[in-house]
């Protein structure tokens, strides 16, 4: 009886020990995924305070309407 309460219990743990690392594994990809789609916010954000530093610091273009026009689409 107590080998057989031993395997019983063994059986168990490692059940218990099977569903929890599918559980760990389901959350680290997700957090996988929402890692990778707030990085390719941040690189949208990134190249439009770029290109907006770059417009307001070199004027680049020549007409100041142009510029607020650029801006304006940047951030629509």
């Amino acid at each position: 009886m107590k080998l057989r309460k031993k395997i019983s219990t063994t059986v168990q743990i490692l059940s218990h020990i099977k569903e929890k690392l599918n559980f760990v594994n389901d959350q680290r990809e997700q957090a996988a995924k929402t890692l990778a789609e707030k990085e390719q916010e941040v690189k949208q954000v990134d190249i439009k305070l770029i290109l907006l530093i770059y417009i307001l610091q070199f004027k680049y273009f020549p007409c100041q309407y142009l510029d607020i026009f650029l801006i304006s689409r940047l951030f629509s």
